[in-house]
């Protein structure tokens, strides 16, 4: 026999996933991009162009329950990029997987736990809440700061978009100031942002979102359904 014990703090982590545990798709397609700021990313591997900012998308499908927080109308949606290995096109509808963040970045194994931390720590100091608005510049930046997190060896050259393993190149000097003054912010002791996954596919740029807080109904419903599956537990044990 099993016995499961839930503490409080258990309590509130399911919660605050349970909009994204029953359900595993969101179809999306990309309308535009807040601003399009041309950068050079160098890698080991060579060098590219790709454009910086924010990501808006159109959702169109998916059995996922949630709407990751809403642009207007309530079908939009706003993201960020956190891969760098593969493409994605304006007008494209993708299917993604709506998983941890810490599974995000399909091209590179996923981006694991620390990487995974400190994304939630650089949003939890620059963009806790995405219903927040930014300037054009600060959207890029961003958006750069999370690209040098999860492809920088980070324990060996820190965190700078200038240098490194991962360099960007722009003719905008304030993005790039900008990048180096949020990731000064990723020191392993500032706030977290919540509610903050992973939309994956396997040939498509994956993305990070974050869904809103719970509506008191929903809230409700979800207390009443872990009780539910204690009881139930329980009753099995027995």
């Amino acid at each position: 026999m099993k016995c499961f014990r839930f503490g409080a703090a258990t309590v509130i982590a399911m919660l605050a996933t349970s909009g994204t545990a029953s359900a595993t798709t969101i179809i999306a397609t990309l309308n535009s991009m807040t601003p399009q700021q041309s950068v050079t990313i160098t890698l080991p591997s060579g060098s590219s162009r790709a454009a910086a900012g924010r990501f808006n998308f159109t959702r169109t499908g998916g059995d996922h329950p949630d709407n990751p927080l809403p642009d207007v109308p309530l079908s939009r949606f706003w993201a960020f990029c956190i891969e760098l290995g593969q493409q994605i096109n304006l007008g494209q509808s993708v299917v993604y997987d709506v998983v941890a963040l810490e599974n995000g970045d399909n091209s590179n194994g996923g981006l694991g736990a620390t990487r995974a931390d400190q994304v939630r720590e650089l949003l939890g100091a620059v963009y806790p809440d995405f219903s927040q608005v930014l300037t054009n510049n600060q959207y890029a930046a961003l958006q750069l700061a999370i690209w040098e997190i999860t492809r920088e060896n980070s324990a060996a050259n820190g965190f700078n978009v200038l240098t490194g393993d991962v360099r960007f190149a722009s003719s905008n000097a304030t993005v790039l100031a900008l990048a180096n003054t949020f990731l000064a912010a990723v020191d392993g002791i500032g706030p977290r942002a919540e509610r903050v996954v992973a939309l994956t596919n396997r040939t498509r740029q994956d993305m990070l979102v974050q869904f809103p807080v719970p509506e008191p109904g929903s809230l409700g419903l979800a207390l009443l359904g872990l009780g539910a599956l204690v009881g139930s537990r329980r009753r099995s044990a027995r």
